[in-house]
């Protein structure tokens, strides 16, 4: 047996006398490595190998007892059967602790008489009766191994969202995504072309939408057309009052300037302006998509893949 793998409740038995082993004395012994004991379980255990934890939902739960929610371990701190029960004759104000129907309810608006769902949550993480176990429920042998490459990448997406990874062409997967998701990964990149057409000079920084700064395109900005109302695909270069647009989308039905138009002040010319395109794009189921938002992908991604890279989060 390995040092990670050891046990002290079993060292209590083996490390005592033969005639010092009846219940009372072990017991006491065990009670004693009962801390040392959840500390090996947490960071030789749980944190090194990982812990497979039941996801949070709305129940009665123990002291003691672990869930996952949003990728991170929470301990319950305060059994459910503990807190008070619901009392139609009482008033509550908003952060007061109920048991109704056998879940932990936490109060969101005054309230009295009958229950009212509306006016109460389920009592779950992270809240003063769950606190913080793990950062992750994947282990950290597991984490040090992830990085930007696109197969690693897929690979670490999948598993910290709990969807199937397929690696491609291994076990006759398909090699690219197909229609209904049952021969790819649920979550997958698709890398993009690298595209330089330009450079700008000058020494302001680029607001969300125009540069500020002048930049140097490949044509002179008299060979662009005009803006007109209308409907413009993604890359189109259009003026107006004396800028350079680019439409970064499809279906751009906008007005320059806008967000959806990279903007600019041309030097020489403006056939192609000189843009921060994506380098890729992930795909995330819109179920998956909708337990989580985009900081927290980006949380995930942004650590593994090289600075500098810039990707788009589409749900599909």
């Amino acid at each position: 047996m390995g040092l990670f793998d050891i046990n002290f409740n079993t060292k209590a038995i083996e490390l005592s006398p033969p005639n010092k082993r009846g219940n009372k004395n072990i017991g006491f012994l065990q009670a004693f490595a009962l801390p040392v004991q959840y500390l090996r379980d947490k960071f030789l255990g749980d944190y090194r190998i990982g812990a497979a934890y039941p996801q949070w939902t709305p129940g009665t739960y123990t002291l003691g007892a672990k869930v996952v929610y949003k990728q991170k371990v929470y301990e319950c701190t305060l059994a459910t059967a503990d807190l008070p029960a619901y009392d139609s004759g009482t008033s509550y104000a908003p952060g007061a602790f109920v048991i109704n129907g056998g879940i932990g309810y936490v109060c969101t608006a005054a309230t009295t008489g009958v229950f009212n769902p509306a006016r109460w949550t389920p009592d779950g993480p992270p809240s003063i009766h769950w606190d913080l176990y793990l950062p992750s429920f994947i282990g950290v042998d597991t984490r040090v191994l992830f990085n930007g490459q696109v197969i690693v990448l897929t690979c670490a997406l999948n598993e910290y969202y709990q969807t199937n990874f397929r690696q491609p062409g291994l076990l006759g997967w398909a090699t690219t995504a197909d229609a209904d998701h049952t021969q790819y990964s649920d979550i997958y990149i698709d890398n993009l072309p690298f595209i330089i057409t330009g450079f700008r000079v000058g020494q302001t920084e680029d607001s969300p939408n125009f540069d500020t700064s002048s930049t140097v395109a490949q044509s002179d900005i008299d060979t662009a057309t005009d803006w007109t109302p209308g409907t413009y695909p993604a890359g189109t270069l259009r003026t107006k009052n004396g800028f350079l647009y680019l439409s970064l989308v499809n279906g751009n039905a906008d007005e320059p300037p806008s967000v959806k138009w990279h903007g600019a002040d041309t030097v020489g010319g403006g056939g192609t302006l000189f843009v921060r395109t994506a380098n890729f794009v992930i795909h995330i189921p819109s179920a998956v998509y909708a337990t989580t938002n985009e900081s927290e992908v980006r949380n995930l991604v942004d650590p593994l893949i090289p600075a500098g890279l810039l990707y788009t989060i589409t749900p599909y």
